[in-house]
């Protein structure tokens, strides 16, 4: 796995930049989160001690069905040349899916 970024990190922990760069220090200290790495002045984290951190409590049948998750989704990212499609214009990507289904399915409705 690659670096976790402090927007990456904050999303996965429901949280906003800001919350992450007020307390990861706390955390790290407090709660055991691996502490950052530093690259080009910014703060990332090692993907795999974050998850690992992350998932701690998890009966280990969760953790092996979380980590298939986030390599699914990785390789989704991947193939939408790194942008997740969930994001952005909701309508234009509802409108993009109508299409692809009306050309599957000869817009029937």
């Amino acid at each position: 796995m690659k670096a976790l970024s402090a927007e990456q990190i904050a999303s996965e922990l429901g949280r906003s930049i800001e919350w992450l760069y007020d307390n990861h220090k706390r955390l790290a200290r407090d709660k055991k989160m691996p502490r950052p790495l530093f690259a080009d002045g910014t703060l990332r984290w090692n993907a795999a001690q974050f998850y690992a951190w992350l998932d701690r409590d998890l009966p280990k049948d969760q953790k092996a069905a979380v980590a298939a998750l986030r390599a699914v989704h990785q390789a989704a990212m991947e193939a939408y040349g790194g942008h997740d499609p969930r994001a952005g214009d909701e309508d234009a990507e509802a409108a993009r899916w109508k299409d692809l289904l009306d050309a599957r399915f000869g817009g029937q409705h």
